[in-house]
C-alpha cells in the first residue's frame, strides 16, 4: 500500500486499582530524535522487538529496529539492511530474541520487495526469495510468524487477488495462494503496512475499502467481511483492529468510535466513543479487557469489551500498543533524544475479575501469605518464574517449583510463572 499507517504489567487487585495504572517510559535506543515505534512484536515476558519510523515532519525513510530481552530495562537498536536504502520496511514479526522477519518494498511498489529474515538478533538480514513479490503491482504489507516454522506474508493485489504467501519451514520456501484459497479483491482495493491482528491461529487485515480479510488457519485460506468503515487507512477515514478469537473483535476508528462483533464480522455494533484513536489491543488471558492509546491523548482501559472505558492518563503520545498477557503490555511512542523515551511499559493492576481463570491447569501457590518459601503446584512444565514488586520491577528469577521470599521485605508481590507451552499465570503473594 502506498500510505504508511501511522505493556503492561498487571493483574489483580480490584477495579479501583485502575487509578494505579501508569506507563513507565523507557529509552528505545533509537539515535534519531522523534523516531516512532509501530509495530511492536512482543515475543515473551522479556523479549520485545520494535520497528522504527520517522515521526518528525521530514518524512525520512528509516530502516531500523530496537529490541529488549529484559522486559524493557534496556533496549538495543540496529539497522535493517535489505540491500536498498530506499526500500520501505513495512512490517516486523519475531519469535525469539534472535529470530525475526520483516517485509520490505520499493516505496512506489513493484518488483524487488519481499521478506527478509534474521537469525542473529538483527545483525544481518537475508531475503527469502520464494516470497517473490515480483509483479509491477507488488507491495509487501505485512508478515507474521506463529513460531519458527509457520508464517504468512501479505501484499497488495497483483490482479484479482491479494498477493499472499504461506510457509511451514521458517520461510525457506513460501507458497503463493491462489483463488482456491483467497477471496477476490474488489477493483482498486489494497492493504496497509503492518495493519494486521493475530489471535491464536486467526489473522485479520483491513483494506482500503473498509473490508477485513481473515483466516482461521494461519493464513492457509481467507474469507472477507464488510465493516462500518469505508477505509482502514485513508485520509478521510481509518481504523485499527483488535481480535480475541475467530468470532470476537473490535475496530477503533480515527474518530475514536469503537465497534464490536461477536460473529466474526458478519455484523458490527457501535458500542462507545473514546478520546484515543491511534491503536487498540485485546489483552490475552482476560475475558474482555482492551487497551486503547492515542498520539497526545493518552490511554484508556475497558474490562467489559469496550462498552465503557476508564482513563489511564491523558497526555502521553503512544501510537502503538501490544499485549502478550495481563502482565506484559508495551506501547510505542516517540523518543525525545537518543537516550530518552520512545517505548512504554504499563505498570499497575488490572481487574482480577476479568483475568481468565487459568486454574484449569491446577495451578496454585502455597502458603500465601508466606514468611519465606512458596510452593508452585501445576500440571504444566515450568519454564521460568519471576517475582515482581508492584512497580513492575523484577526482583527475583528462577525456574523451579519453589520461590524463596525469606529475604524480601514485608509487602505485596506478584509471582509470574511462564510455562513451557508459552502460557503464563500470575498470582499475588503477600510476604509477612
Amino acid at each position: 500500500m502506498k500510505n504508511v499507517l501511522f505493556s503492561v504489567f498487571a493483574l489483580a487487585i480490584n477495579v479501583s486499582a485502575y487509578s494505579q495504572l501508569s506507563w513507565s517510559s523507557q529509552n528505545s535506543a533509537f539515535t534519531a530524535v522523534s523516531t516512532g515505534i509501530n509495530p511492536l512484536a512482543v515475543v515473551d515476558n522479556n523479549t520485545v522487538w520494535a520497528l522504527g519510523y520517522d515521526g518528525s515532519a521530514s518524512g525520512a525513510n528509516f530502516q531500523t529496529f530496537s529490541k529488549t530481552t529484559n522486559a524493557g530495562t534496556t533496549w538495543t537498536s540496529g539497522s535493517i539492511n535489505v540491500g536498498n536504502a530506499n526500500y520501505l520496511i513495512s512490517d516486523l514479526t519475531a519469535v525469539s530474541g534472535t529470530t525475526a522477519w520483516v517485509t520490505a518494498t520499493p516505496t512506489a511498489g513493484g518488483n524487488g520487495g519481499g521478506v527478509w529474515k534474521t537469525t542473529n538478533s538483527g545483525t544481518t538480514w537475508t531475503k527469502q526469495t520464494t516470497a517473490s513479490f515480483s509483479s509491477n503491482a507488488s507491495f509487501a504489507n505485512t508478515v507474521h510468524f506463529w513460531d519458527e516454522n509457520n508464517g504468512v506474508a501479505m501484499g497488495d493485489p497483483t490482479g484479482t487477488l491479494f498477493e499472499i504467501y504461506t510457509t511451514t519451514n521458517g520461510g525457506t520456501t513460501w507458497t503463493k495462494l491462489t483463488s482456491a484459497s483467497v477471496a477476490p479483491a474488489t477493483s482498486g482495493e489494497y492493504g496497509y503496512v503492518h495493519l494486521k491482528e493475530v489471535a491464536g491461529d486467526n489473522v485479520w487485515f483491513g483494506t482500503s475499502t473498509g473490508r477485513i480479510f481473515k483466516s482461521a488457519n494461519k493464513g492457509v485460506t481467507w474469507t472477507v467481511v464488510s465493516t462500518p468503515l469505508s477505509d482502514f487507512g485513508g485520509l478521510a477515514e481509518s481504523g485499527k483492529i483488535a481480535i480475541k478469537d475467530a468470532n470476537t473483535a473490535w475496530i477503533l476508528s480515527d474518530l475514536g468510535t469503537v465497534y464490536s462483533t461477536t460473529n466474526g464480522g458478519t455484523s458490527w455494533s457501535t458500542i462507545s466513543t473514546i478520546t484515543q484513536s491511534s491503536d487498540i489491543t485485546f489483552v490475552p488471558g482476560t475475558t474482555s479487557t482492551l487497551i486503547a492509546v492515542g498520539n497526545g491523548t493518552g490511554s484508556s482501559i475497558s474490562t467489559n469489551g469496550g462498552t465503557s472505558w476508564t482513563t489511564i492518563e491523558s497526555s502521553n503520545s503512544i501510537v502503538s500498543v501490544a499485549a502478550l498477557n495481563a502482565s506484559t503490555i508495551f506501547g510505542g511512542g516517540f523518543n525525545t533524544s537518543s537516550t530518552s523515551g520512545g517505548a512504554y511499559k504499563l505498570l499497575g493492576s488490572l481487574a482480577v475479575n476479568d483475568v481468565t481463570n487459568q486454574r484449569k491447569n491446577s495451578f496454585r501457590i502455597f502458603p500465601n501469605p508466606t514468611k519465606g518459601e512458596v510452593n508452585i503446584k501445576t500440571d504444566k512444565k515450568i519454564k521460568s518464574t519471576s517475582v515482581l514488586d508492584l512497580s513492575g520491577k523484577i526482583v527475583s528469577r528462577g525456574d523451579s517449583g519453589k520461590v524463596d521470599l525469606s529475604s524480601f521485605t514485608k509487602g505485596t508481590y506478584l509471582l509470574q510463572v511462564e510455562f513451557a507451552d508459552g502460557t503464563t499465570s500470575t498470582e499475588k503473594i503477600i510476604k509477612n
